[in-house]
């Protein structure tokens, strides 16, 4: 994966897939739980607020834009999701001046349940399981439409309700 920084000639290559993650906004544990990738994460945000944990200890970084950096650099992770509120951050400025790819993630930003899900398959790139994003995806999506989808109005034929007999 490339990624170009914003106003820089510089271009970060990220080797794929990526083994040891850190991420700032508990939100995104959930793509990586989806996608099965969960191990990966070495550090995160406040990971006593987070239901899905990996099965290891996790470092604890602080807030999403009051990085730890010690925590951080210590857990050696080859990427840091963060999320895009916080890309004006000294503290994200500096884990990239340190060496760590930072990717940020928009997924907050999307007005329709249904994009904000598409990020799965932008996290889903960083594992090589695009396929396995489209899959879930597509579970997504048809569970969102059937809930969209009006009920048939019937009565049930045991409801007292149900007329003369």
């Amino acid at each position: 994966v490339v990624l170009r920084r914003d106003g820089e000639n510089s271009v970060v290559f990220i080797p794929v897939p990526l083994r040891r993650v850190a991420t700032t906004p508990a939100t995104h544990v959930a793509f990586l739980h989806a996608l099965g990738v969960l191990d990966s994460v070495v550090a995160m945000s406040n990971p006593e607020w987070v239901y899905n944990r990996p099965s290891h200890a996790v470092a604890n970084i602080g807030e999403d834009i009051n990085i730890a950096m010690e925590p951080l650099l210590l857990s050696k992770p080859d990427v840091l999701f963060a999320s895009s509120y916080g890309q004006n951050s000294q503290q994200i400025a500096r884990v990239a001046e340190a060496g760590i790819p930072v990717v940020y993630l928009a997924e907050w930003q999307e007005q329709h349940p249904l994009a904000r899900a598409e990020w799965l398959r932008f996290v889903a790139a960083f594992f090589g399981k695009t396929t396995l994003a489209d899959s879930i995806l597509g579970e997504v999506r048809r569970a969102y439409q059937e809930l969209q989808d009006p009920p048939q109005h019937r009565t049930p034929s045991n409801s007292p309700y149900k007329g003369g007999e």
